[in-house]
């Protein structure tokens, strides 16, 4: 998991990509499939109480998020210390998990920030900082294989 400033996030991504990457709300009004490897969506959603929101990870495509208005806490997970809750959905590229122990790390998410989450980095989005607000975001998706692997 990347936890930074939105002027940083050039220094992340893979070399294939980084001159595809424009996080603009002007640019991404709705989603864009830019190729099999890299898409974008923008998605709008309410904060919610913590019991509401789910632990969620993704198989084959890498999180980039960064929120455009409204802030939101997002819990985070080592994948291979929680609980599946049901089947790996494929056509979707997401694992849903129960909450059976404390995050690793809890990170407030608001503009002029972003996260990326690797495939090993459950993460649970949409948790209210104080009070219920709409949160606008935009997500990246980027196939695992473009980053490189640790040696």
């Amino acid at each position: 998991m990347i936890f930074d400033k939105l002027s940083n996030l050039h220094k992340f991504l893979p070399l294939n990509i980084k001159h595809k990457v424009k996080i603009l709300p002007d640019d991404l009004l709705t989603s864009k499939i830019l190729s099999d490897n890299f898409y974008v969506k923008k998605i709008e959603y309410h904060t919610k109480d913590i019991k509401d929101c789910r632990i969620e990870s993704h198989n084959v495509y890498v999180d980039i998020q960064v929120v455009l208005s409204g802030e939101e806490f997002i819990y985070v997970y080592d994948s291979k210390k929680l609980l599946a809750m049901g089947s790996y959905d494929k056509s979707e590229d997401i694992q849903f998990y129960h909450s059976n122990i404390s995050p690793d790390a809890i990170i407030k998410l608001q503009p002029g920030y972003f996260c990326i989450f690797f495939i090993e980095d459950a993460h649970m989005a949409a948790v209210k900082t104080n009070n219920q607000v709409l949160v606008e975001k935009i997500v990246v998706k980027v196939n695992n294989e473009l980053f490189p692997e640790e040696k």
